[in-house]
């Protein structure tokens, strides 16, 4: 399923789950994270068909991985220590996801440095809701599947660094 070039995503559950918006307000997909761990998730599709799942790859690990319905390798996303997020797509091609965790706004570039996806946040920076973004996708070649497990993971990697400082 091609992904909107556009997408809103919630950080306030709505019926258990965050959703994934377009600007129009159609949902365009759900994510479930269980309330009792903030190191994995699953997606489904507005009409709840699987879309992919993800979670921290091991215990004492940076990298973060998401699989689709069959359990096949979607992507994963690895932090280091002073080098940007890098993210590996099961096509094999490696991007470098930049932004800073005050700032709150990140782009997932290409080896040129051209933007694949960018996001912007959508409440202040002193909201309860810190991590509500507006995902605008500029590689069209992108699957919904792709770009709801890269940002979610993101999303996870952001708040497990944020609640451990």
């Amino acid at each position: 399923m091609v992904a909107p070039d556009v997408m809103a995503f919630a950080d306030r559950k709505t019926d258990g789950a965050y959703d994934v918006t377009e600007p129009s307000g159609t949902v365009v997909a759900r994510i479930h994270v269980p309330l009792w761990s903030g190191s994995s998730f699953t997606a489904t599709t507005a009409a709840g068909e699987p879309l992919c799942a993800g979670r921290r790859a091991g215990f004492f690990t940076t990298t973060w991985q998401a699989t689709d319905p069959g359990g096949r390798f979607l992507g994963s996303v690895r932090s280091g220590f002073l080098s940007p997020k890098v993210v590996t797509l099961a096509d094999g091609r490696t991007l470098s996801l930049r932004g800073e965790l005050w700032r709150r706004d990140w782009s997932l570039l290409d080896v040129e440095g051209h933007s694949v996806l960018s996001s912007t946040p959508t409440t202040s920076s002193w909201s309860f809701r810190p991590d509500a973004w507006l995902v605008r996708c500029h590689d069209l070649s992108l699957d919904l599947d792709e770009v709801v497990a890269v940002v979610q993971l993101n999303r996870m990697m952001v708040k497990a660094a944020r609640s451990s400082d």
